[in-house]
């Protein structure tokens, strides 16, 4: 796994695919013991870079990206010229 972060501060992770369709983790798709795990809610919440090394998400971004105004602007100008 490669954890990266970009110019605009999103961090995020890249997986090469595994040869055989393995999972990363190393757990089967329907792990009892994960399960269970869970179950008993004995996992804390991931905070932070936690998420991305879980497997929870793929990228945390900042609250507030310039790509994200420009997206919204950009929406609301063809919203105008409709």
């Amino acid at each position: 796994m490669v954890i990266f972060r970009n110019y605009e501060g999103t961090i995020g992770r890249y997986i090469e695919p595994e040869p055989d369709g393995a999972r990363p983790s190393g757990c089967p798709e329907q792990c009892h013991i994960c399960e269970e795990r869970k179950r008993r809610g004995l996992d804390q919440p991931q905070v932070g870079l936690e998420q991305l090394f879980s497997g929870e998400v793929s990228a945390l971004e900042p609250a507030h990206l310039d790509r994200h105004e420009r997206n919204q602007m950009a929406r609301a100008k063809r919203g105008a010229c409709e």
